[in-house]
């Protein structure tokens, strides 16, 4: 089996930025305060934000989940 070089590693997946990969998916903040960007949740209908990044850590926490952690376990739900 060949493997493509071109593939991202892991470490790079992790490293993108989450901010940045929610507006290509269509998810703009509905608030932003300092490192904290909030959002209506990707996950359900709602209308009070409950899903926030911190860009500085780059990582997700949807406090209506109950579930949090970086790009991957957010693809992993997501997709």
């Amino acid at each position: 089996m060949k493997l493509r070089n071109n593939l991202p590693s892991v470490e790079e997946i992790k490293n993108t930025d989450m901010v940045e990969y929610l507006l290509s998916l269509g998810f703009k903040p509905a608030k932003v305060t300092r490192n904290d960007y909030w959002y209506l949740s990707p996950f359900r209908e709602e209308t009070t934000t409950s899903f926030k990044v911190n860009r500085n850590m780059n990582r997700w926490y949807d406090f209506g989940e109950g579930k949090g952690g970086n790009l991957i376990d957010f693809g992993t739900l997501y997709h």
